[in-house]
């Protein structure tokens, strides 16, 4: 009787499990296994969809990466790199989110809404702005859209322009002066502004929004009109948000390009001068970057300064094309790649958790920054912390006592962020220590690349008391290069006749 109930309770047991569905094989993990296909055909069309799927493939390309077919993981580790550069551009160009619904209100408190929206300051300039300032409008994004979408929004009903963000200044518009006016605000940071002016007579600069940039295709400044070269040349300008630190345009590459007959136009190389231009007397110019990087290439003359001594911004980019016989003064399409380096704002940077007194503990961060320390009690009954730090000299910038970190506004009074060289040492809570600085060196490593810290830090609890550190964090800024994919249409084109 034993045996009799126990069978049935085997056989349904077994039964059910034949009923479950085995584990679905995801279509990227499919993908992966067509990676080392003899077919390269196949190869190809593996690798094209993997690329589509991006962060979904993620986990499957990291197997992918340990395969024992050569080609599996050559191909898994490409397209590893690629996914992953993506999210990370996106992540630093993730625009900022607002919001507009008015009906039938004056500009500017239009404008003042979407400030204290984007939390920075969008404001009227030019010419006559108390009249642009009066104007009533009705507009509505329909939703949350990207910062420059609602501007660009604004600029069509409002029949405006951008004349600057940040301090730069569009070429033909007025620099802002913040002069008072009537029933118009005035930018108390013109630094940090965006500039909006009427747009008269010109007609609307073509455009494309990649995230927190917008990228314009503006006209050429009059004094360097009309150009005397034979390449037909577009400027493309690069407005960021004021938020992200725009530090230089490195490189720009053209992916379509086509007059208004349809014809492809070929592009010419043309260096971008981001910095200081030092001919080396070897038929090669050096350029030293806005970010502290030196780009060497060939002397092409013209190349770095058009006619009339022109030389594009940080934030432009000269576009230029091969001559050709017919006069070309549109390009319907312009498709172009435009590489930049930007800087984050400060974040920490590389964090060590769960420290225990005596016990060294280690960390490392995507940005490059190593960190290693032990604390513990010394003889006079005090916290003392030892610490090595080692992070990339061009690319991050430490945090400084004036920075305003997370519960701590940075400056001269009291004891600042609780920062010594951007390091910050917290309790469990995250309530940072005082810190002292006992004793420090530095050294460059043998590449002249990264800085090589050793801090001996004293650690003060405040009056209220803390528990045990139980974390490290090291605080900066990172600076990143990002690549902005640009579409325009109808970009007109100066020279080439």
């Amino acid at each position: 009787m034993r045996q009799f109930l126990v069978f049935p309770a085997l056989f349904v047991a077994a039964f059910v499990a034949a009923q479950e569905p085995a584990p679905k094989v995801t279509e990227a993990a499919r993908l992966v296994e067509k990676l080392g296909s003899q077919d390269f055909e196949e190869r190809e069309a593996a690798s094209k969809r993997l690329e589509e799927l991006g962060a979904t493939a993620l986990e499957e390309l990291r197997v992918g990466v340990k395969s024992e077919n050569p080609e599996t993981a050559r191909r898994a580790q490409d397209l590893l790199r690629k996914v992953e550069r993506r999210l990370s551009n996106d992540k630093v160009l993730a625009p900022t989110l607002v919001e507009l619904d008015v009906k039938d209100q004056p500009l500017d408190a239009v404008l003042a809404e979407l400030s204290k929206q984007a939390k920075w300051e969008v404001v009227l300039g030019g010419l006559k702005p108390e009249d642009l300032a009066v104007k009533k409008l009705t507009v509505s994004t329909g939703g949350k859209v990207a910062f420059w979408v609602a501007v660009l929004k604004l600029c069509d009903v409002a029949e405006m322009q951008i004349a600057g963000v940040s301090g730069f200044v569009a070429p033909g518009a007025m620099p802002y002066l913040g002069r008072a006016k009537p029933g118009v605000r005035i930018a108390a940071d013109r630094n940090r502004a965006v500039v909006l002016e009427a747009r008269g007579d010109s007609p609307r600069r073509p455009a494309s929004v990649n995230g927190a940039v917008l990228i314009e295709a503006v006209p050429f400044p009059k004094n360097v009109l009309p150009l005397a070269t034979a390449h037909p040349s577009a400027l493309l300008q690069a407005w960021p948000e004021p938020r992200l630190q725009w530090e230089g345009t490195a490189a720009t590459k053209v992916t379509r390009a086509t007059d208004a007959s349809g014809a492809k136009l070929a592009a010419e190389f043309t260096p971008i001068p981001t910095g200081d231009i030092r001919a080396t007397g070897t038929g090669t110019v050096l350029i030293r970057n806005a970010d502290g990087s030196v780009t060497v290439v060939k002397d092409t003359g013209s190349a770095f300064e058009l006619p009339g001594g022109f030389r594009p911004n940080p934030r432009q980019a000269v576009i230029q094309f091969k001559p050709i016989e017919k006069s070309v003064n549109t390009a319907k399409e312009l498709g172009v790649s435009m590489f930049a380096t930007v800087r984050t704002g400060i974040e920490p940077l590389c964090q060590v958790r769960d420290l225990e007194s005596g016990k060294a503990a280690t960390g490392s961060a995507p940005s490059g920054v190593d960190i290693s320390v032990t604390y513990a009690t010394d003889s006079r009954g005090k916290l003392v912390a030892s610490v090595h730090l080692s992070y990339d000299m061009k690319a991050i910038h430490a945090a400084t006592v004036d920075d305003t970190l997370p519960g701590m506004r940075g400056g001269a009074a009291g004891y600042g962020n609780h920062t010594v060289y951007g390091i910050r040492v917290a309790d469990a809570d995250g309530k940072p220590y005082m810190l002292g600085l006992g004793s420090g060196s530095n050294q460059i490593d043998p590449t002249n690349k990264r800085i090589l810290l050793k801090l001996d830090l004293e650690l003060h609890r405040d009056k209220d008391g803390q528990g045990p550190p139980a974390s490290i964090a090291f605080w900066g800024t990172h600076a990143k290069s990002v690549e902005l994919p640009v579409l325009l249409k109808d970009v007109p084109l100066a020279g080439g006749r």
